[in-house]
């Protein structure tokens, strides 16, 4: 963090660190913050402050919306971090390989994330709290390795 007023420039870029302002034409003075100031002083607003969202990725068979199984075995900790969060807000997007055409591609990253979305709901978390989307094959996290990467055939959960 840059801290800048009339009288200069200070930067802070470790833990514990601040600086006493006196003034506008007063140089920043750092100062070290112990861990009891900080919870004294911000305790509250930390405690309110949202988790910081989880992506998770799972992975899918080749030109279906099944679930490969290392991805199965992984729904649990994924329904255990949304029940964690107290309003908890999913965002599911399904992508693909770049074997097929866009619009085919669309609609199966479609129904990849819709069927995430209804594996999860059949588990007992509102759909109210889920949207589902998809890219297709854009915005692949494997380039270069041909269209049938199989990387490239997942759906990515965000939980916020």
């Amino acid at each position: 963090m840059t801290i800048r007023n009339d009288a200069g420039v200070e930067r802070l870029d470790r833990p514990g660190e601040a600086v006493e302002l006196s003034g506008r034409d007063s140089h920043a003075k750092p100062i070290a913050v112990s861990r009891a100031e900080i919870d004294r002083d911000w305790g509250d607003a930390i405690a309110v402050h949202p988790p910081v969202p989880v992506t998770t990725i799972l992975y899918f068979r080749f030109d279906t919306a099944e679930l490969m199984p290392a991805s199965r075995t992984v729904l649990p900790d994924i329904l255990a971090l949304i029940r964690q969060r107290p309003a908890p807000e999913i965002a599911i997007t399904g992508y693909t390989d770049r074997s097929g055409e866009a619009h085919y591609n669309y609609d199966l990253g479609l129904k990849r994330a819709d069927a995430v979305r209804a594996a999860i709901e059949a588990r007992g978390i509102s759909g109210g709290a889920i949207t589902v989307d998809s890219y297709g094959a854009a915005h692949p996290l494997v380039e270069g390795r041909g269209p049938y990467e199989p990387r490239n055939r997942r759906v990515e959960i965000t939980i916020r």
